[in-house]
């Protein structure tokens, strides 16, 4: 990824060597709204919003007699296997959008991020097939007039259901806190967005995570309030940092301008700035800035 400096890089060789316009931009965090910021921005608020969406549509789950209540609302089932589908599709993409950025912070971290949120859109994927699968035992149900028979689909109904809620209420939401625990992470240490919001997502993902180990354990139920709860902050956060992408993009720590200086000199600097902000620190892609340099960088 180039170094989002360039616009600096202009502006100092229009003011030429105005040592006032240097000092006035050393110290400024640049924020540059890239591709990649824009595109997490969309697709954060796309999985988020179909997620939070096919929350209502999961009622019926819920009666006693579910089956029949499924077949009353089979378009509400179908509905809600749409929405898992595309947040499937999106919980990855927004790993990959964050790994174009993020990866030259903590590459580690960032490959990890992607890898959960994979298998965070397997398990929405999963999820989707058994609300299906759902929706077709309601129907055949709904055509038996034996009790022997509707006994039987009754069996499978629970084996169906039980399977969804550890799918969705367990595995999902621990897949998703991980990934999202991963990427914030290396957020928070490069300084991409403000550190609060990372922290909030941070705390939010172990807030997610501790709902799912309850559910896990049965200590509170699945699709409650309690876990509707401890889902919120993470929700709303969620938004919160999508709109910033949009509008702010990500924020890059100035890099010093390293020409005009021999070898020797420019090593120990491109050392600590490769640590900090190694994103801006290849060859040809470094910030116009005097000798010495005067950035944090």
């Amino acid at each position: 990824m180039a170094c989002p400096s360039g616009r600096s890089a202009g502006a100092a060789g229009q003011h030429g060597n105005n040592p006032r316009s240097h000092a006035d931009g050393a110290d400024q965090t640049q924020r540059v709204p890239l591709p990649p910021a824009t595109a997490a921005g969309v697709l954060l608020i796309v999985a988020t919003g179909s997620s939070l969406s096919s929350a209502p549509l999961l009622a019926p789950l819920g009666a006693s007699d579910y089956l029949t209540q499924i077949a009353a609302h089979s378009t509400q089932g179908a509905a809600c296997a749409l929405l898992a589908s595309v947040a499937a599709l999106t919980a990855p993409a927004v790993a990959v959008a964050f790994y174009l950025v993020v990866r030259r912070g903590g590459e580690a971290l960032a490959a990890g991020a992607v890898a959960f949120r994979i298998v965070e859109g397997m398990y929405y994927l999963g999820s989707a097939m058994l609300v299906l699968s759902l929706v077709t035992l309601s129907r055949d149900d709904a055509g038996v007039g034996g009790d022997p028979a509707q006994s039987q689909y009754r069996t499978v109904g629970d084996t169906v259901l039980s399977a969804y809620r550890v799918l969705g209420n367990v595995a999902l939401l621990l897949a998703f806190s991980v990934g999202g625990s991963l990427y914030y992470l290396v957020l928070y240490q490069a300084r991409l967005v403000p550190r609060w919001l990372s922290v909030w997502g941070i705390v939010g993902e172990v807030a997610l995570a501790v709902a799912a180990v309850l559910v896990m354990l049965r200590v509170i139920a699945a699709e409650s309030g309690p876990q509707f709860a401890l889902a919120a902050p993470i929700g709303v956060q969620e938004m919160v940092l999508a709109i910033w992408l949009i509008a702010r993009g990500f924020a890059f720590p100035p890099c010093p301008r390293l020409t005009g200086i021999t070898r020797r000199q420019r090593r120990p600097v491109e050392g600590t700035c490769r640590r900090k902000v190694g994103w801006c620190l290849r060859r040809g892609q470094i910030d116009q800035r005097p000798w010495p340099p005067t950035t944090s960088c």
